[in-house]
């Protein structure tokens, strides 16, 4: 019984680790994505909404333009990241994306979550990095669309 706990013991066949590991982080971080673009494009989920996240971002001096990029990059990468088109674009363009926002909003409240801090926009900063190195896997749209 307790073989199963061991290091040692492999979960699954050493081909589909890469493949469901890539496919659970992919799901997880996509749907954070998504849905905190959702937030900001359509005002769901509590969301503020474009024009609320457009002010938000003018305040740090940055364009109504880049506001509106922003939210539909964020919404639109993570939907991808969910089914795996185009995975390892949209890997980087939320690691950029997450860059961003730790460098205007939360580098300045240092580590923790609680205060503000960059702490959350780190793990999925290294998540899509992991991302990124595993690629969509067979569990993906890319296997299709590149094979």
């Amino acid at each position: 019984m307790f073989k199963y706990l061991s290091d040692s013991f492999p979960l699954l066949e050493t081909s589909n680790i890469i493949s469901v590991t890539s496919l659970l982080l992919r799901v997880t971080i996509g749907m954070a994505f998504f849905l905190h673009g959702a937030q900001k494009v359509f005002g769901w989920f509590g969301g503020s909404g474009l024009e609320k996240w457009s002010e938000y971002l003018a305040t740090k001096n940055y364009s109504k333009f880049t506001a509106i990029s922003a939210a539909y990059i964020e919404m639109i990468a993570g939907f991808l990241l969910i089914i795996g088109a185009f995975t390892k674009a949209s890997a980087i363009s939320m690691i950029v994306f997450m860059l961003f926002a730790v460098a205007i909003a939360h580098w300045e409240k240092g580590y923790f979550s609680q205060k503000g801090g960059y702490e959350y926009q780190l793990l999925l900063i290294v998540s899509c990095i992991i991302v990124l190195l595993l690629g969509g896997g067979e569990y993906s749209v890319d296997k299709y669309l590149f094979n």
